[in-house]
């Protein structure tokens, strides 16, 4: 059995974390094998997927202020420490995918080959996540 976090130092890291961020970068080397022919749809979608991304972290990170403000109001210092948990991951997502679909429609990328790349992007995190879980318990 593996240990649920990793310490480096005074830095605990979770194990799932890294299991997520593993899968995520084996989907982007698929999209980026899928698109490396066309240079001009993969740096755009990069871009999205990029910005997506970061909008995941900072909604998951800070979505706590919406669901309990009042935990900043008796601890302000929790801000470094609270994230949103399940209900921020969820909603980090989904608006996360419909700043994607936004941006796909706005760009006009809805191409046969972009969905493609992120459909087998997609498949591939879903099984790296799934093989890691699986060797991991």
């Amino acid at each position: 059995m593996l240990q649920e976090t990793i310490q480096l130092g005074s830095i605990l890291i979770k194990v799932s974390w890294l299991v997520i961020l593993f899968s995520l970068l084996c989907a982007y080397a698929v999209i980026v094998i899928y698109l490396r022919k066309d240079e001009r749809l993969l740096d755009q979608l990069s871009s999205i997927l990029g910005h997506a991304f970061f909008l995941y972290v900072l909604i998951f990170k800070f979505s706590f202020l919406l669901f309990r403000p009042s935990i900043l109001l008796h601890n302000w210092k929790g801000l470094l420490f609270f994230t949103g948990g399940t209900k921020g991951a969820m909603l980090g997502l989904a608006i996360s995918l419909l700043y994607i679909i936004v941006q796909l429609y706005k760009r006009r990328l809805f191409v046969r080959k972009v969905l493609l790349a992120l459909f087998y992007g997609g498949m591939t995190a879903l099984t790296a996540e799934s093989t890691w879980i699986v060797v991991l318990q």
